[in-house]
């Protein structure tokens, strides 16, 4: 076993206490997370618990945040790292310890690519990035479509259930699919690849879309899921109508009472990802906050400015209430029995969202 795996391990399994950053506003709070967690080397830490890795689809759902908070020359230095790192891997890897130390922990994900390039995109310097890794993003897009990609059904493959939830296993799930489109969309505006969008969505909302919600994943009950309908909102996926339908889902559900429980019910054990995931049996099926934050900010985008001010209200208790972006709560309030004391895909939406609200 690898002194990383050991390393992640450790971090995962001990330091369960929630640790107060301090009692300043949210907003400020959330700057001063984002402070300690983004390295000097590039290392963007998920957490300032046990999380003191990078997970670069937790960078990537912190990226605009990140962004605000800590400046371009920063932004790029944590790009030439994912990038550098994905180059000695030949994918984008699962979790980076350090420049030159990554791994894919506990797999490979299919969500990784997908989180690297909507970074790229979004970038303002990305001329220069893709001139010199032009080459390199070519290989990994190649790379991640032989792996992940089935191209007959325009959808990810069902047997690479390998996503953010990593302690469940979901074919071919909603979330994976809407990130693998938004990464087409921005491909094609890149030049890297033609054509490819508009299938995956007409697949997706075939097989996926139900009228009004999407379901989970591919062959799921008709359940809600969060992230299968918050990612349309917060990503700006399929048109206006089925946006809206999402949102609005989700603002007439339970989900959001202490935002943002993952789906109705919970995830059966047959779906665990073996044994080693039984301890964390419920972790995937309790309350993320940093999904209530990405979906205020998909609302605000759309014009539901009331919606997405109610939604940041039950945020800022959380953050008020254990001053830190706490990673998971219970829908008691209580902070699930592994959570990560202040989680960056928090923090760091949450102060993008602050600072669009304030005007600032």
């Amino acid at each position: 076993m690898s002194m990383l795996t050991l390393r992640v391990i450790a971090r995962t399994f001990f330091g369960w206490r929630i640790r107060r950053l301090g009692f300043e506003s949210p907003a400020e709070l959330a700057l001063k997370h984002l402070r300690r967690a983004c390295r000097p080397d590039g290392i963007v830490w998920a957490g300032l618990g046990h999380f003191r890795c990078m997970w670069p689809t937790d960078t990537g759902k912190a990226w605009e945040g990140i962004l605000l908070a800590m400046g371009e020359d920063y932004g790029e230095r944590v790009l030439r790292v994912i990038l550098e790192a994905s180059g000695r891997c030949g994918h984008v890897p699962s979790v980076i310890a350090s420049p030159k130390s990554f791994a894919d922990l506990p797999f490979r994900r299919v969500d990784n690519l997908p989180w690297l390039v909507y970074m790229l995109k979004r970038f303002p310097r990305k001329e220069r990035l893709l001139s010199e890794y032009g080459d390199l993003l070519h290989q990994l897009v190649q790379n991640w479509l032989k792996w992940a990609f089935d191209e007959e059904k325009n959808m990810i493959r069902p047997d690479r259930p390998f996503d953010w939830a990593d302690s469940v296993l979901r074919p071919s799930s909603a979330y994976a699919n809407h990130v693998a489109l938004r990464m087409f969309l921005d491909l094609e505006d890149l030049g890297f690849v033609e054509g490819v969008a508009e299938k995956m969505e007409g697949s997706v909302l075939k097989r996926l879309w139900m009228g009004e919600k999407f379901l989970d994943y591919l062959g799921a009950d008709p359940y809600l899921s969060a992230d299968a309908n918050i990612y349309p909102v917060y990503l700006g996926l399929y048109d206006e109508e089925i946006r809206r339908s999402c949102a609005q889902a989700m603002l007439k559900s339970e989900l959001l009472k202490v935002p943002v429980k993952l789906r109705e019910g919970k995830y059966p054990i047959r779906m665990l990802r073996g044994l080693g995931a039984l301890p964390s049996i419920s972790y995937h099926s309790v309350c993320w906050p940093h999904l209530g934050a990405l979906f205020s900010l998909g609302l605000l985008r759309m014009g539901m400015l009331e919606e997405a001010k109610e939604v940041k209200s039950k945020l800022e208790n959380i953050v008020r209430k254990f001053g830190s972006f706490v990673e998971t709560l219970y829908p008691s309030g209580k902070p699930y029995w592994h959570a990560e004391s202040s989680l960056t895909m928090f923090a760091a939406p949450f102060y993008a969202l602050s600072k669009k609200l304030s005007g600032s």
